[in-house]
């Protein structure tokens, strides 16, 4: 679909999986964006969930910390962690630092939670 507003007209069709190409575009340019918070990758409407993905910061409250250790949102998993050329599965013991990028699946409602419990505050 070409306009996310619409995707109400394709619910009622029956139609839950959609590409929206504006959505799409959104993402890539939040992805460039050097200070970029939280960057929605994928939204799973019928499960309520989006994929995610986060750049921890020097200053992140998660920052030198263990993913075993944080306190997440409820329904919260970080999926993977991206640093210097490679990509690996979060475990527990999983020290997340300054210049990864997460990848995490969150419930819809909770994605500024887990902003905060990974990045702090918004400035």
């Amino acid at each position: 679909m070409n306009d996310p507003r619409n995707q109400q007209h394709f619910d009622l069709l029956g139609i839950t999986q959609t590409i929206c190409s504006t959505t799409s575009i959104l993402g890539l340019v939040e992805h460039e964006v050097p200070e970029h918070g939280l960057v929605r990758m994928l939204e799973l409407q019928k499960e309520g969930l989006v994929v995610v993905e986060v750049q921890v910061e020097g200053g992140s409250p998660a920052a030198g910390k263990k993913a075993g250790g944080l306190s997440l949102p409820g329904g919260s998993r970080l999926i993977s962690v991206f640093r210097q050329g490679r990509t690996e599965l979060v475990e527990p013991s999983t020290v997340l630092r300054p210049g990864d990028q997460v990848l995490a699946v969150v419930p819809t409602p909770a994605a500024m939670d887990l902003r905060r419990a990974l990045l702090g505050a918004p400035r």
